[in-house]
């Protein structure tokens, strides 16, 4: 049946897959070695998939039921309790991490899956998993955010068009994958002056409802080929395969930019002289001025397609969770020591937190 072929990351054999990976001991124990250092620890609650899932096209992928689910019950839009967060410390376990879906999870086999890569390139191919995994790899620790990140303040004060998130919409781990420069001079990437000016990424057709039924957004030549920002095309987190809601086998990581930008189950990528046109890369992810209330608005003052509003890299931002929001605190114990997270987009380091 379609179900018992497609429900592939649950019933693929992921020690086989990882140990044909080439150089998989060199990764690990780099991985490990990090994990080490900021004293990583799984999810100990996960218990397979979310009963809360039965009724939708999600029901077969493995989730904690103690995320917060923040759009109703699908598509899976989540954030972890932030006293969770604050237990795990500087690394997010993959089904703790924060999960922006706009559609359903594309059940993807490790096995079957390829990209499609096209457009102003010297070498078109379709490039399978096994051969993805050929080319060099890195491995850092990112952080990533939701554009969405903190809203339900913002919502507070003045109500914006998207939803609410709390605090807890950033989330670090360990990702392994091909750096992109390498992958785009692999595939023969064509010169500035021949055009090759834009790096457009898209989904499977099918994952979303709007456009093309695909997601995708499309990247300057100079921020992919930036050798100090290591964007790559991912397929590990923490030193496991990539979590469907992470968009196993593969995505794209841009470091620094918000999550919106770094396309989950990579499916085709493609080079052009202009910036592409998909539905949500132009119509989501866009910061509004403070005079334009409404979509229908946006669309009246051309915002849509303004470079101007767009939003790629991240704001700096920060939130306490110690204290926690109305803990009481004794004042007989002399001390207390306050924590939280701050981050920073665009490659721009944190300096300082200040409390007051």
């Amino acid at each position: 049946t379609q179900r018992a072929m497609a429900a592939t990351y649950v019933t693929e054999d992921h020690a086989a897959i990882m140990k044909k990976i080439p150089g998989i001991d060199k990764i690990q124990a780099e991985v490990n070695k990090l994990k080490a250092e900021f004293k990583y620890s799984p999810d100990a609650d996960l218990k397979g998939a979310d009963k809360k899932d039965k009724d939708t096209p999600d029901k077969w992928v493995p989730r904690n039921e103690w995320m917060n689910r923040l759009t109703g019950i699908h598509p899976f839009n989540c954030e972890a309790p932030v006293s969770l967060l604050r237990e795990k410390g500087f690394l997010t376990p993959p089904t703790l991490h924060y999960v922006r879906n706009h559609g359903l999870v594309p059940e993807l086999s490790w096995h079957t899956h390829s990209i499609d890569v096209s457009g102003l390139v010297n070498k078109p191919m379709k490039i399978t998993m096994a051969e993805l995994v050929k080319l060099p790899t890195i491995s850092i620790p990112v952080t990533l955010q939701c554009a969405g990140n903190r809203r339900k303040e913002q919502n507070l004060i003045q109500k914006g068009v998207g939803f609410n998130w709390g605090c807890a919409a950033a989330s670090t781990c360990i990702w392994t994958g091909v750096p992109l420069r390498v992958f785009l001079e692999h595939v023969g990437i064509k010169t500035k002056e021949e055009g090759a000016n834009w790096i457009n990424f898209e989904s499977p057709k099918g994952e979303v409802p709007q456009g093309d039924t695909t997601y995708g957004a499309s990247h300057a030549r100079e921020v992919c080929m930036n050798p100090t920002r290591p964007c790559m095309l991912a397929f590990m987190m923490n030193g496991e395969l990539l979590h469907p809601d992470h968009g196993y086998p593969v995505r794209l990581l841009m470091p620094g930019y918000i999550g919106g930008r770094m396309i989950k189950w990579l499916t085709k990528i493609s080079v052009s002289e202009g910036e592409g046109q998909n539905y949500y890369h132009l119509y989501d992810n866009r910061v509004f001025p403070k005079h334009i209330t409404s979509k229908d608005e946006a669309t009246k003052y051309k915002i849509w397609t303004d470079p101007m509003y767009t939003i790629n890299d991240r704001n700096i931002n920060s939130a306490i969770w110690a204290p926690a929001h109305c803990e009481k605190v004794s004042l007989s114990g002399g001390t207390y020591t306050v924590g939280g997270y701050a981050y920073n987009g665009a490659g721009r380091p944190i300096h300082r937190v200040e409390v007051t």
